[in-house]
């Protein structure tokens, strides 16, 4: 998975503690995973230019292999080299996943806006992770297609929150409860302003319950 790393960047990869390796793969291996009808393969982007996430960008990548090994859904290619954020690049994947990747420089990579929006107007995937939103603020365009863009962390940090389950039946909230009522969770909450956000344009799967804040 770290193929595209260039020579040096390994160090992005914190060290994980064998009991958090543990865990990650006991939930990972607890899934009722859905059955996939093709294997598909991801680019992972992770550079950080603002905010650095390496103790997050470390974890995840451990947990899409694990995803990866489980469902054998797809395979994921890792990389923070803009060389590899192209069009032509693009061309082998179906997804390209935002890991993290804090404040993109499009001002310096003018073409990195214009192949993310033609990549995704093709019909292919788009996947965000938490401060893979903390960007394009020099790129209006490719903000509105994300949905969102952080513009604080409300309230406190790494509290207990209330989420409702907007849509208990589809597969991407099978892990959640969904008998209707509201179920907390701890989590860092992202602030987004409006625009980008307009719920008119997006598909809501979980809301904060601002009733139980």
């Amino acid at each position: 998975a770290l193929a595209l790393f260039n020579k040096g960047e390994a160090q992005l990869i914190v060290q994980a503690t064998d009991y958090d390796l543990a865990k990650i793969n006991e939930i990972v291996s607890s899934w009722d995973a859905a059955k996939p009808q093709k294997a598909r393969k991801a680019l992972v982007f992770c550079r950080c230019e603002g905010f650095p996430h390496n103790h997050a960008i470390s974890y995840a990548l451990r947990a899409l292999d694990a995803a990866s090994r489980k469902t054998k859904a797809f395979t994921f290619d890792t990389t923070t080299d803009y060389r590899y954020m192209n069009a032509k690049n693009f061309a082998q994947y179906d997804a390209i996943v935002l890991l993290n990747c804090t404040h993109p420089d499009t001002v310096n990579h003018k073409n990195l806006e214009k192949d993310l929006l033609s990549f995704v107007s093709k019909g292919k995937g788009l996947c965000v992770i938490h401060a893979g939103c903390d960007g394009f603020y020099k790129a209006p365009a490719a903000a509105e297609m994300i949905g969102g863009q952080f513009a604080n962390h409300p309230w406190i940090f790494g509290r207990t929150w209330s989420f409702t389950n907007e849509e208990p039946e589809h597969p991407l909230n099978r892990a959640f409860k969904n008998d209707g009522n509201p179920f907390a969770l701890i989590e860092e909450v992202y602030q987004h302003p409006s625009p980008p956000f307009d719920r008119s344009k997006v598909r809501v799967l979980l809301s904060l319950n601002m009733k139980d804040k």
